[in-house]
């Protein structure tokens, strides 16, 4: 009997010891390695390392570093390199930081991808002008319902990471630099737009053969080519990088006229109308609209001044005529709108839902 009790006593206390080993493998602890790389992962645990402190607020979760005084130099320590999972192309994710002589300063607006797997992000936090001083402690800001981290480290910069860096953002493409009518946009590097440092390039290529061709004969006859050549190499990179952002905007829009948005593009919309949820429900509606309602009918959509009432203009228009007068329209449509004293002569002919409606003559 006394065994057994001892027995059982040595199961529970060993499964006690595994629970709590397994807990403490979960959290994130942080420490210096040997080349003074400040490194924060989880399933980590050294005699040095620290927890990552984690809390909750608005919604947001906040990793904030164990160390009060980290005392990393901000001419040194630029790059981040940060390994986690983007549930959405735009991430709410913010670093906040507290210089030792200014206090506590933000950098926002950086750029994910949504591939629904863990990959490395590389920032180079020297190109926001509030990073530099003596950084004592960090803030990683973000929501987990769009991104789940695994590791972070903030380290000095190296050319491998330094061209990771450039990589990343060579091939990001931000929604500010979206393709319009007016002048032609360039992917950044180090924040500059790439076509600068393509004349630059072109420049400086143009005052070094016409300077060297008169020493050798060979260029003389050839500076012409190599000129073109380098030339054509350079606009050859921007036409790809150039393509491929117009491609991920046209695929963009097509899902978002098809009433098939995907997550970039209906949280830059959700933005704008109020809501992720309301953006949703307006693309449901859209998508209705269009297998109710005969192409090339006369539809009618009460005028307001939100941004609901322009996308919906924006992605009927290419296959209704959007009448402004009411009396020559054959459909009338609501979402969540006020309908005008002569919609009486119109009858409902659709309800989706309460505020999803629409009417016939």
């Amino acid at each position: 009997m006394h065994r057994r009790i001892i027995l059982l006593f040595l199961i529970t206390g060993s499964l006690l010891f595994c629970k709590s080993a397994l807990a403490a493998t979960e959290k994130f602890y942080c420490d210096f390695n040997n080349h003074r790389v400040f490194n924060c992962q989880k399933s980590v645990f050294t005699a040095t390392a620290q927890p990552l402190n984690i809390r909750e607020k608005d919604g947001s979760t906040i990793y904030i570093t164990p160390q009060a005084q980290l005392g990393l130099d901000g001419n040194q320590y630029k790059i981040l390199t940060l390994r986690a999972k983007a549930k959405t192309n735009s991430p709410r994710f913010k670093i906040n930081f507290s210089d030792r002589q200014i206090g506590i300063l933000s950098i926002s607006n950086f750029i994910f991808r949504n591939n629904n797997q863990f990959i490395d992000y590389y920032f180079n936090l020297s190109l926001s002008d509030q990073w530099g001083g003596t950084i004592d402690r960090l803030y990683l800001q973000f929501v987990p319902q769009d991104l789940e981290i695994e590791s972070f480290v903030v380290s000095p910069a190296t050319p491998i990471l330094v061209t990771k860096s450039l990589w990343q953002e060579f091939w990001a493409q931000r929604s500010e630099h979206l393709a319009g009518i007016n002048g032609l946009n360039s992917p950044l590097l180090n924040g500059i737009p790439f076509i600068k440092y393509f004349f630059v390039v072109i420049l400086i290529a143009v005052i070094v053969l016409a300077a060297v061709k008169y020493r050798d004969r060979g260029l003389a006859k050839n500076w012409s080519k190599v000129l073109l050549i380098i030339f054509l190499i350079s606009w050859l990179m921007v036409a790809i990088r150039t393509s491929y952002g117009n491609y991920s905007i046209y695929f963009n829009n097509y899902l978002s006229r098809s009433g098939q948005p995907n997550g970039n593009s209906e949280k830059i919309i959700g933005d704008l109308v109020g809501s992720p949820e309301l953006a949703k429900n307006l693309y449901s509606f859209l998508g209705n609209i269009r297998n109710s309602i005969p192409s090339g009918t006369t539809i009618f959509i009460p005028p307001d001044s939100g941004y609901t009432y322009i996308l919906m203009v924006y992605n009927l228009v290419d296959r209704y005529q959007i009448v402004a007068d009411i009396n020559q329209a054959d459909y009338l449509i609501s979402f969540d709108q006020l309908l005008p004293a002569s919609a009486q002569d119109f009858k409902l002919k659709f309800s989706f839902t309460p505020n999803q409606l629409i009417y016939q003559r």
